[in-house]
């Protein structure tokens, strides 16, 4: 795991370099830095990239042959993330932005400067989009997925438990033969133990196999008293069989009961997690309004101190959002 931690690291450093680069072209006029240096730092970031993309390939391959579950779905995510970066041939915009920063001219044509504004932000883009993949939790998937099949089987469990009560309802009526009411009584026996049986099937969540454990106990033994019902049933004993058939209905109402709390916990922590993600998205759209404000009052500021001449190319380029787009990369741009 210390090498994916590496790689992330690597990807998280190549965005924001990726963005700082952009960023240092538009400082103050007193010390401007060349677009020949800007494009040099693009180069280097290209080969930190094309090294990245390398490892990330080798590690996917030792991933994929691994014996633990999660290491291989970790590679699927780092084989999503190649194919991403591929498809959106973002070695290609590297090589774009260096092109258009070493043209001649470059850093006072503002044609230029907003081409590699634009492709710089979306080379940012596809890299927090490669971030994303490789970072991606499938706890939301996980969390569906339990509550989908912890519900399923509520559904099969109160079934089961319907039909016991109604098999032991019978009894006490003591109106059908006691052989109708063995064959009644098998029936159910039967589906219980089949649930039961299902319960030892394994399963990648490991949370919820240890869940169905414990829900497989009273299970089980509601199963050994509807055998025992039959036995009785067998031998014409209708009270004895009652009180086995009531057990075991007691029994399935324990599983039902633990069962209903799992769907209830994970009901509970699917939404917290949405709530988590609904506050995230507020925080961060208020820090780019913040980012937006900011960037406006430096622009009027300039602007009004050259009043009555035509806007510098570093004020257009500020006009436009270049300085805001750097700083929602990395968040710890330089602020005047």
């Amino acid at each position: 795991m210390s090498a994916i931690r590496h790689l992330l690291a690597v990807a998280a450093v190549t965005a924001c370099a990726a963005a700082l680069s952009a960023q240092t072209r538009t400082e103050t006029v007193s010390t401007p830095p060349s677009t020949e240096d800007s494009a040099v730092r693009q180069a280097q970031l290209k080969r930190t990239f094309e090294q990245f993309r390398a490892k990330l390939a080798v590690l996917a391959g030792r991933m994929e042959s691994s014996d633990d579950p999660k290491q291989r779905e970790k590679a699927k995510a780092m084989r999503a993330a190649l194919k991403e970066a591929s498809d959106r041939a973002v070695e290609n915009k590297f090589d774009s932005i260096v092109l258009a920063l070493k043209s001649r001219g470059a850093d006072q044509n503002l044609d230029v400067l907003n081409q590699v504004v634009r492709e710089n932000k979306e080379l940012r883009d596809d890299l927090r989009r490669l971030i994303s993949l490789l970072t991606q939790d499938d706890r939301d998937k996980q969390l569906k997925d339990r509550r989908e099949e912890a519900l399923k089987l509520l559904e099969t469990l109160k079934e089961l438990r319907d039909k016991q009560a109604r098999a032991q309802a019978l009894t006490e009526l003591g109106r059908k033969d006691a052989r109708d009411l063995v064959k009644d009584q098998k029936k159910v026996t039967d589906q219980t133990k089949d649930l039961r049986d299902k319960l030892d099937r394994p399963s990648k969540d490991t949370d919820l196999a240890k869940k169905m454990q414990a829900i497989k106990r009273p299970v089980g033994d509601a199963n050994v008293e509807q055998k025992n019902a039959e036995s009785k049933l067998g031998k014409d004993d209708k009270d004895g069989a009652s009180d086995s058939q009531g057990r075991a209905v007691a029994k399935l109402d324990e599983a039902i009961k633990d069962l209903e709390d799992l769907v209830r916990q994970t009901r509970q922590e699917e939404q917290e997690r949405r709530l988590q993600d609904l506050l995230a998205r507020a925080k961060k759209m208020l820090d780019v309004e913040k980012e937006i404000q900011t960037g406006a009052e430096v622009s009027y500021r300039d602007l009004l101190k050259v009043k009555g001449t035509n806007p510098t190319v570093e004020q257009a380029a500020k006009a436009t959002g270049w300085r805001s787009g750097s700083w929602t990369t990395c968040g710890t741009a330089r602020r005047r």
